[in-house]
């Protein structure tokens, strides 16, 4: 009789013989029609037993340590849907935060990508998102724009870095501060990102600090660490600071496709966005962790899950973002409102030769150009002040120098006067022109 002919589970009953002898186990223990355990120590009868292991016991995402854009490409499209289904438990158990997650990132990314892209050139810039809170909009970006674009920042507090008034002494007092805080630690970790002040000023790209404001000092405090000559001075005019609620509010809800307009109802996405950030609510999805001072950056940098969250909990909301991005569902052609500034009316007229950047209104703009402004000439007054100038030509620019940063202190001081506004942008250019002057011959 031919092999291929037997009836094989007939010719075992035949004879009495059970390959899957039944198991005693207890009620809780799942068992399969063909006997087989599902607990920790599962037992095979039969061929192809690790292939079975593998199949049952394999959580797709437990061997990733963090989960990143590679990872997800790795998953087959039945563990895909093995997450998708697990990652709706959690939208039951806390749908405020988890039921638009991935839509909510893929929005805040696309407004972030179209802004900058239109202002400074698709791939010519790398963000820096300050801090836990924009991380993981950070890391969304990322997905979009490269991961060597979008670089996060474990800059906790950095409001201790802005001093409240604008002035020579106030400067010169937090550049001692940052110089006894851990500034060499700081420098190596810039360093390991490939972020020192060699590379920024070789670089023909633009390096964007931003944050999620409330009072805006933490950002402010940031961008003048950056800007100080402790870290990467200013000389290309490559730094810049944007708040991310003033860019977000530059673009109108009204445009927005289906997918997340439907979960927000009546509820404004910017809104909801703002509110969620300033209850810390994506806190547990930083990728990064806290670092209360210069010295923990690189520690903190280095955190793969912080303490807020379960290191499943974790992966399982990254995956969603990721699958959210890649599936294209969070693929948002938003509008902006304008193409200006968010304020250009009547009562806030444009300065003739002002230029107001897409993500600010026009007094956020004049405050901002007049703090970089004192800030550079007090390095110079700093720098002088010591020392004996024999050269003539450098002791009037001096002067003049002297004379243009009371000017601009008293702008600060009344800086609701709209002639102060216009004063200071007619002659900025010239103000600009004698502070190159200047530091070019500090350098000689």
């Amino acid at each position: 009789m031919q092999v291929s002919s037997i009836n094989t589970k007939s010719y075992y009953n035949s004879i009495g013989y059970n390959p899957y002898p039944k198991k005693n186990v207890s009620n809780n223990t799942p068992v399969n029609n063909s006997g087989v355990i599902y607990n920790t120590n599962i037992k095979f009868s039969g061929l192809n037993k690790e292939y079975f292991i593998k199949l049952l016991s394999k959580d797709p995402i437990k061997e990733f340590k963090n989960f990143t854009k590679e990872e997800y490409l790795k998953l087959s499209e039945n563990q895909k849907n093995k997450l998708r289904a697990e990652y709706k438990k959690l939208e039951e158990d806390d749908p405020y935060i988890y039921k638009s997650l991935g839509e909510m990132h893929a929005y805040a990314a696309d407004c972030l990508k179209q802004t900058f892209d239109k202002r400074f050139g698709e791939n010519n810039y790398v963000v820096l998102p300050i801090g836990r809170s924009l991380s993981s909009i950070g890391k969304a970006l990322a997905i979009k724009i490269g991961e060597e674009n979008v670089i996060n920042l474990p800059l906790s507090n950095a409001s201790r870095f802005y001093p409240s008034a604008p002035t020579k002494e106030a400067y010169e007092d937090k550049l001692t501060f940052i110089k006894n805080n851990g500034i060499n630690n700081f420098k190596k970790f810039l360093e390991e990102k490939h972020l020192t002040k060699q590379e920024i000023e070789n670089s023909n790209k633009h390096y964007i600090l931003t944050d999620y404001c409330v009072s805006g000092f933490s950002l402010k405090g940031a961008e003048q660490l950056f800007k100080s000559d402790f870290v990467w001075g200013n000389k290309k005019n490559n730094i810049h600071s944007v708040d991310f609620i003033k860019l977000l509010n530059t673009f109108d809800e009204e445009t927005i496709t289906p997918p997340i307009k439907k979960e927000m109802k009546s509820t404004s996405i910017h809104r909801k966005l703002e509110s969620i950030l300033y209850e810390s609510e994506y806190k547990p999805f930083a990728t990064i962790d806290r670092a209360s001072t210069l010295n923990d950056t690189t520690d903190a940098s280095k955190a793969i899950f912080n303490s807020l969250t379960t290191p499943k909990e974790s992966k399982l909301a990254w995956f969603h973002i990721i699958d959210t991005i890649m599936t294209g569902n969070g693929d948002f052609k938003v509008k902006p409102v304008t193409t200006n500034t968010l304020d250009n009316d009547i009562w806030h007229p444009i300065a003739p030769k002002q230029k107001v950047e897409l993500w600010n209104d026009v007094k956020t703009q004049y405050l901002s150009d007049l703090r970089n402004d004192i800030n550079e000439i007090s390095k110079i007054l700093i720098k002088t002040e010591s020392k004996e100038l024999k050269n003539d030509k450098l002791k009037q620019s001096i002067d003049d120098i002297n004379g243009i940063y009371n000017y601009l202190i008293n702008c600060y001081k009344k800086q609701n006067d709209i002639k102060n506004r216009f004063g200071f942008y007619d002659i900025r250019a010239d103000i600009h022109k004698i502070i190159n002057d200047i530091n070019k011959q500090l350098e000689a």
